[in-house]
C-alpha cells in the first residue's frame, strides 16, 4: 500500500508548481502549512486550495496510466466580519463561502514512487482500507474530471474573476444554499433593509416550526428563537418571545433502583424537562437540585421540587460562551456544601465566580478562549481552591481570586491529586509534576489513548481510550503492566469473534474499586472485564443469559449474490482456550459505579440497561434504566431522558 505521507508529498510536489505561476501573477501567496493560496482584497480573503480524496491514486490497468486525483476549491472569507461577529455576539461567525470546486487530476509515472512510498499493511489495516475505499472512493465519472491543462489555462482565471462578484455580499446571500446563514453578514456590510427582511423571515420560520405539532424539535427551536431574539437585541432590534420555558414538578411514580438488599434508591422527585435541554445536574446536602441548561444558566429547586431561582452565568471578558458542556467540571463539595459548575461556586445563598486569567492572545488571533476547567479541588486544610486550566495550575482564595499561577509546560489537560500535591497532564507523554510544576516523572501516553484514572491510594495510573492494550503504571516502583480489554493474544480470537467487523479493541472506560482490590472496565464491541489487584488476573464479566438475550443485535449490510442484504449478529457466548467469552456488538459500557465499599458495582450500557455485579464478578441482576443515570456520592441518583429528570434518594 502507498503511504499517506507519500501521497501528501506528491500533492505538494506536483500540484503546487502547476498552480503557482498563474496564481502568483494574480497576487496570490502560497501558505505551505495550510496547503492553500490566498490574497486579501478590500474586506475579503480569497483562497484557492487543493485537497486529496481518500482514494487519491487511481491506476488504469489497460493503459498502465497512474493518476493523482484532487479537488481545487475556491473560497471567500471575511476576517473583518468574523472579528465583528465575535466581538458583538461573543461567538465566532466563521463566514466561509464556497465559490466553486473543480475535479481534476495529473498523470504520474512509476518514477514518482520509491521503495519508501510503500508499506506492508497488517490484516486489520487491509480490512479497514477495503471498507473505507468501498465507501469513500473517488467516485467522479471520467466526464466530470476537467483536464489539468484546461484548468490551468482557463478555469483558474474564470473562477478568480468570480471573487469580485461575491465581494457584493448580496450575491453571496442570493447564491447560497443556506441564505439565512448570511443575515448578519448583510447587516455588517450595510445592507440593513435586506438583513431586516431576512431577520423577519427567520423569526417567522422558527415560530411556525414551534407551532407545528408534527415536529419533534420544538424544544430545540424554542432555544434557537430565544438565542436569535437575544442576538437581535444586541443590535438594537426587538422581537417578542411568546414562549416561556419552565421545568414542571410532576407526579411521583414511586420507581426504585435496587442494586442489592442494602443498596436501594427510591424516587423522591420527578420533573418534566421537555422544554429544556439539560446539560448537568447536581444534588446538594439538603436534596436541593441544581441544573445547568443552555450551557450557562443555573436553575435551583429545593428538595420539594419548588423553584428557588434562575441565574444566567456571565462569561468573563475574553472567553467564549459555550453551549457544549461535555468537558465542564461539575461536582458537589460536601465539606463546604458547595456545588461547582466549571468556574462557578454555588452555595446556599450566593454564587461566586472563580476569576480566569486575562486572555488577550486568542482575541488577536480572531477567536476567544475556551473557558472550561480540566479539574478543580478544594483543600479544607488551606481553605483554598486549586484548578487546572489549560496548561496552568491555579490557586484560588475562598472568594474566587487568583493567588498563584504555575505554568505546566505545553500541556493543556490535567488532574490534581491533592493528597500527594501532584499534577498529572497527558498529551503524548504523561507528565507527573509537583505543585510548583517541577517534573517528578513521565510516562508514555499515546497510540490514541484519551483518558486516564488514578487508584484511590494513588499507587496506580491507568491510561486507556483507543488501544488494543492499555498502559498501567505503578507510581511507587515504576513498573508497567498491560491490561487487555480483549485478549487478542489468544490464537484465532479476532478471527472467530470479530472477523466480520472492524478490529478496534480498545479499553474505553475503566475505574478502580473503592479499596483498590480490583479494576472494572468496558471495551469496544461490548466487552465487560475486570482485573484483580495486585496480580492483574483478568476476569471476563459474563451477563446472565436472559440479559444477553436483551442486548441489541448489531445489523450490518452486505452484498449477497449482488443484493444488498441486512444481516444481524446476535450476542452469544463463545468458548476459546477453555474460557467463555461474550461475542457482542455495541451495548458498550458508558458508566461504572461502586457501592458497599466495592461489594457491589454496576455497569450502565449505552443500550439502556444497568447490570449489577457482586465482588465475585457475578451478574446478580439487571434492569432497563429508561434514561442516563448519574450517581451523586452514593446518596442520590438522577435519571435523565429527553422528557424527564427523576431524582432518587438512597433508602
Amino acid at each position: 500500500m502507498i503511504r499517506k505521507a507519500a501521497i501528501k508529498t506528491l500533492g505538494a510536489k506536483k500540484i503546487v508548481p502547476l498552480l503557482e505561476k498563474q496564481l502568483v501573477a494574480k497576487g496570490f501567496k502560497y501558505l505551505k502549512t495550510k496547503s492553500h493560496f490566498y490574497r486579501v482584497r478590500k474586506d475579503f480573503k480569497e483562497m484557492i486550495s487543493y485537497n486529496l480524496p481518500y482514494s487519491a491514486i487511481t491506476f488504469n490497468e489497460e493503459t498502465e496510466e497512474i493518476f493523482l486525483n484532487f479537488f481545487i476549491n475556491f473560497i471567500i472569507k471575511s476576517p473583518k466580519y468574523d472579528k465583528w461577529h465575535l466581538k458583538t455576539f461573543e461567538k465566532r461567525g466563521r463566514f466561509c463561502f464556497h465559490v466553486n470546486q473543480i475535479n481534476t487530476r495529473i498523470e504520474l509515472s512509476f518514477d514518482d514512487f520509491t521503495s519508501d512510498s510503500f508499506f506492508e499493511p497488517t490484516a486489520s489495516q487491509k480490512f479497514k482500507t477495503y471498507v473505507r475505499s468501498s465507501i469513500i472512493a473517488f467516485t467522479k465519472e471520467e466526464k466530470d474530471i476537467i483536464p489539468i491543462d484546461e484548468v490551468v489555462d482557463k478555469h483558474l482565471l474564470q473562477n478568480i474573476s468570480k471573487f469580485e462578484y461575491y465581494h457584493n455580499v448580496e450575491n453571496v446571500s442570493k447564491d447560497s444554499k443556506y441564505r439565512l446563514k448570511h443575515m448578519y453578514l448583510l447587516y455588517f456590510f450595510g445592507l440593513k433593509d435586506l438583513a431586516n427582511k431576512q431577520f423577519e423571515e427567520y423569526y417567522s420560520l422558527l415560530i411556525n416550526e414551534i407551532e407545528d405539532k408534527s415536529k419533534k424539535d420544538r424544544t430545540r427551536n424554542v432555544d434557537y428563537l430565544m438565542s436569535f431574539i437575544k442576538e437581535l437585541k444586541i443590535l438594537g432590534i426587538d422581537y417578542k418571545n411568546p414562549y416561556k420555558k419552565s421545568i414542571k414538578l410532576i407526579e411521583n411514580k414511586k420507581e426504585a433502583f435496587v442494586f442489592s438488599p442494602k443498596t436501594k434508591f427510591e424516587e423522591v422527585l420527578r420533573f418534566d424537562i421537555s422544554e429544556y435541554t439539560l446539560d448537568l445536574v447536581l444534588i446538594n446536602s439538603s436534596g436541593g437540585v441544581l441544573i445547568l441548561v443552555d450551557g450557562n444558566k443555573i436553575l435551583k429547586l429545593n428538595n420539594q421540587g419548588e423553584f428557588i431561582f434562575e441565574k444566567e452565568l456571565e462569561t468573563q471578558e475574553g472567553y467564549e460562551k459555550r453551549g457544549n458542556t461535555y468537558r465542564k467540571i461539575s461536582k458537589y463539595i460536601e465539606e463546604i456544601d458547595c456545588c461547582v459548575f466549571n468556574n462557578y461556586l454555588i452555595y446556599e445563598d450566593e454564587i461566586i465566580a472563580l476569576e480566569l486569567p486575562t486572555s488577550t492572545d486568542m482575541i488577536k488571533k480572531g477567536y476567544k478562549e475556551d473557558p472550561n476547567f480540566h479539574d478543580l479541588v478544594y483543600s479544607s486544610q488551606l481553605d483554598k481552591f486549586f484548578a487546572m486550566f489549560q496548561n496552568q495550575f491555579i490557586r484560588y482564595s475562598r472568594n474566587g481570586k487568583i493567588e498563584n499561577v504555575v505554568e505546566v509546560g505545553k500541556y493543556r489537560f490535567g488532574k490534581i491529586i491533592l493528597e500527594k500535591e501532584w499534577i498529572i497532564t497527558p498529551i503524548g507523554t504523561m507528565l507527573l509534576a509537583d505543585f510548583e510544576g517541577k517534573e517528578i516523572n513521565t510516562y508514555k501516553f499515546g497510540g490514541g489513548n484519551s483518558s486516564f484514572s488514578i487508584s484511590n491510594d494513588n499507587q496506580y495510573l491507568l491510561c486507556c481510550g483507543y488501544r488494543t492494550k492499555s498502559q498501567l503504571y505503578n507510581l511507587i516502583n515504576q513498573k508497567k503492566h498491560t491490561l487487555w480489554a480483549h485478549p487478542t493474544y489468544i490464537k484465532n480470537y479476532k478471527e472467530i469473534m470479530y472477523n466480520d467487523t472492524e478490529h478496534n479493541f480498545d479499553l474505553t472506560i475503566a475505574k478502580f474499586s473503592p479499596n483498590d482490590e480490583y479494576i472494572v472496565g468496558g471495551g469496544y464491541h461490548g466487552k465487560y472485564v475486570a482485573w484483580k489487584l495486585p496480580d492483574f488476573e483478568r476476569i471476563e464479566l459474563i451477563p446472565q443469559q436472559e440479559m444477553i438475550n436483551n442486548l441489541v443485535i448489531a445489523i450490518r449490510t452486505e452484498l449477497v449474490d449482488g443484493v444488498s442484504t441486512r444481516i444481524g449478529t446476535p450476542p452469544e457466548l463463545v468458548e476459546l482456550k477453555n474460557q467463555v467469552f461474550l461475542k457482542n456488538r455495541g451495548n458498550n459500557v458508558r458508566n461504572i459505579e461502586f457501592y458497599e465499599n466495592g461489594d457491589i458495582f454496576t455497569t450502565e450500557l449505552n443500550s439502556g440497561y444497568i447490570l449489577t455485579w457482586n465482588r465475585s464478578f457475578e451478574n446478580i441482576s439487571f434492569t432497563k434504566t429508561g434514561g442516563a443515570l448519574r450517581n451523586h456520592d452514593g446518596k442520590y441518583l438522577t435519571k435523565q431522558n429527553a422528557k424527564e429528570l427523576v431524582v432518587y434518594k438512597r433508602n
